[in-house]
């Protein structure tokens, strides 16, 4: 068996040859448990897609985690609520907008001058205006105005949800390449002590892996950075795609450790090959059912909010930040993407942690999506797919044999009980009755998004809106395959 330490499981599963399965601590993090700072992992053959390795008889370390996540059962019967609706509009945000009116009206002097406090653009940030406000702003804006805003506040530019996708990314990558000159710059001058210089060259390593993620991948479609935040740990969505005219949208929701510096290349990298593998799907489906021009796919790496570690994953303090942060990025889609122009399918993808992120939102905010994956889910308040503002209950759930976390129901309820109502979808590895193709299985809690996998597999249908393709458990889909060969 081999043991790595966590920081050390990003590097061991892209190595391809040993498939890490990293027992997430999630449930064992509960308000009545304690923390044990060994972390197990099993390692894994990759050449048999179904195949498991795990030791003949458990250690005392992992009977104490199998102890700790044990599933909690729920005796009380869930009653069906009506999902909360957003407050009326925040005077906070009110008074927002009114600063979008007098920045736009500064000169460049002006703007230097305002954005010298970092404080006044991060209070700016985080009260926002609604994205359908931000979009009627920026369209009734003097064109000069807007261009001077972007020149000289390209953070504020590059973050306001309702502001077009292609500013945006216009915006951040100038903001991205401000801060890496002004970093490099700092670490040259001798302006920096020893300590502000092992911040900057932390800092500087994240901007950079940004900046590589931003490089084209397999699908030859063009990658946009939607929002860019450089403090402490950093926030960072990066898009496949164009939002703004693709007809099926996906969000890819990251949990526990997916830091910015340490995922963001390979979150996107995710996003890229989930955009070619549903352009595929799309290209077999589509004739049978469409004329006309072919249909679009956007995928989003989004890794907007700040992801817990084991020292704060009990909380939903995180969670909640997640739960805002994505209602926002859906409000932004919402804003530039109206029903009357033309709807896109909308769909979270989320795993562990951040399903109870996009859970929250969906649950207790105003936004509703066409379809929510959820893997490794340790669940919410939400006690039924009933309460989730999902069109049509298009709601799906999938563990893999060696996830502890999915029938923890840390957070208030199991996704994956019957009483939840979600669809159940394969992740164990199966042949495709379709393409015939052997599709890897998923054993641990961070296999899910593989590419080849099942699970990955059966999330690009999700996102397109082929439930019927998913498989089940059994290797099964809901339309026989013979009915597909027309």
């Amino acid at each position: 068996m081999t043991r790595v330490v966590l920081g050390d499981a990003r590097a061991a599963l892209g190595d391809g040859i040993t498939r890490i399965v990293l027992l997430d601590v999630t449930a064992v993090l509960s308000a009545s448990a304690t923390l044990n700072s060994v972390a197990e992992a099993f390692s894994v053959p990759a050449a048999s897609p179904v195949a498991i390795v795990a030791p003949a008889a458990p250690s005392a370390e992992q009977a104490a985690w199998a102890s700790a996540t044990q599933p909690q059962q729920n005796t009380q019967p869930q009653q069906d609520t009506q999902p909360q609706v957003d407050q009326p509009a925040d005077p906070q945000a009110s008074r927002a907008l009114t600063q979008l009116d007098d920045l736009a009206s500064f000169s460049r002097a002006q703007l230097a001058s305002w954005a010298s406090d970092p404080s006044a653009i991060a209070d700016l940030l985080a009260t926002q205006p609604a994205a359908a406000e931000v979009a009627d702003w920026w369209s009734t804006t003097d064109a000069s105005a807007r261009i001077r805003l972007t020149a000289a506040v390209p953070e504020v530019v590059g973050n306001l949800e309702g502001v077009p996708y292609a500013v945006r990314d216009s915006a951040n990558r100038l903001f991205l390449d401000s801060q890496l000159s002004s970093i490099q710059r700092r670490m040259t001058d001798g302006s920096a002590g020893r300590a502000a210089t092992e911040q900057l060259q932390a800092q500087l390593h994240m901007l950079q892996q940004v900046d590589a993620a931003l490089e084209t991948g397999e699908s030859g479609l063009t990658r946009s950075l939607l929002n860019l935040d450089v403090a402490g740990g950093g926030r960072a969505v990066i898009a496949v795609g164009d939002l703004s005219s693709a007809d099926y949208v996906s969000f890819l929701v990251p949990g526990m450790f997916y830091s910015v510096d340490s995922e963001i290349g390979s979150w996107a990298d995710a996003a890229d090959q989930l955009a070619v593998d549903q352009s595929r799907w799309l290209s077999v489906l589509t004739p049978a059912q469409h004329s006309g021009p072919a249909q679009t796919v956007a995928t989003v790496a989004w890794i907007g909010y700040q992801t817990p570690s084991v020292v704060n994953v009990a909380s939903l303090d995180l969670a909640r930040e997640g739960r805002d942060a994505l209602t926002r990025s859906l409000r932004g889609l919402d804003a530039t993407r109206p029903a009357s122009a033309g709807a896109p399918y909308v769909s979270v993808l989320a795993h562990s942690y951040g399903a109870t992120a996009a859970l929250l939102a969906l649950q207790e905010n105003d936004v509703t999506v066409d379809a929510l994956a959820m893997v490794g889910s340790p669940g919410s308040p939400a006690g039924n797919v009933g309460q989730l503002r999902v069109r049509n209950g298009n709601v799906w759930v999938a563990d893999a044999a060696l996830d502890p976390i999915a029938s923890t129901g840390v957070f208030g309820s199991q996704p994956l009980s019957a009483e939840y109502g979600a669809h159940h979808f394969g992740v164990g590895g199966a042949r495709d009755p379709l393409t015939g193709r052997e599709l890897a299985g998923s054993v641990g809690h961070v296999d899910y998004f593989t590419a080849g996998s099942e699970s990955f597999r059966n999330m690009a249908l999700i996102g397109i809106g082929q439930g019927r393709l998913v498989l089940d458990a059994s290797g099964a889909t809901a339309a026989a395959p013979r009915a597909l060969a027309g």
